[in-house]
């Protein structure tokens, strides 16, 4: 018996060593490119729900880094005029060194989730999914006032752009 374990140590050992060296200083510093996100945030917005069917809410997103930098997760809420909450989601940002690409995952309460490739730079954070025949696509940027300033929009050609979603967060902390 003794035998047995020394002999799955050994193996276990080789096994360890022919790892690849970690990742985390490159995932570590690319995400540094997200980290303009990371803070409290609060603000207001409007969205499309059909023709002429414009919507105001209130909103709140949280953004802290996690993992030592690794990955940083988003709560976000947004409430309708009347305080009903219409939007909650809980997202999380992480790059991947093997494929040089940020991914984006999110959660809604609705039971949805989504996998998104993300540019993550210059202040700027963008994400883009098919929906149906459509693609979708949501902008993040840092405004002169420093502002979370973010737009939604559509395509059906991949080429033309029609805004259906804004919104404007001040950070609280």
């Amino acid at each position: 018996m003794n035998r047995l374990v020394v002999i799955l140590l050994f193996v276990s050992s080789i096994a360890f060593a022919q790892q690849p060296p970690s990742m985390v200083p490159e995932q570590t510093e690319a995400m540094k490119q997200c980290a303009f996100l990371e803070g409290e945030w609060k603000g207001a917005g409007w969205m499309m729900m059909g023709p002429n069917d414009r919507r105001t809410f209130t909103q709140t997103e949280n953004v802290v880094s996690k993992l030592n930098g690794l990955v940083l997760q988003i709560d976000g809420l947004g409430k309708n005029p009347d305080g009903k909450v219409v939007h909650e989601a809980l997202a999380t940002i992480a790059f991947d060194e093997r494929t040089k690409s940020y991914h984006f995952r999110s959660y809604e309460a609705l039971g949805h989730y989504l996998d998104t490739d993300t540019s993550c730079s210059n202040n700027t954070l963008v994400w883009t999914l098919p929906a149906g025949p459509r693609k979708m696509r949501y902008t993040i940027k840092l405004n002169d006032k420093k502002q979370w300033f973010e737009i939604g929009e559509f395509s059906t050609d991949g080429t033309n752009w029609q805004k259906f979603f804004e919104m404007t967060l001040d950070k609280a902390k």
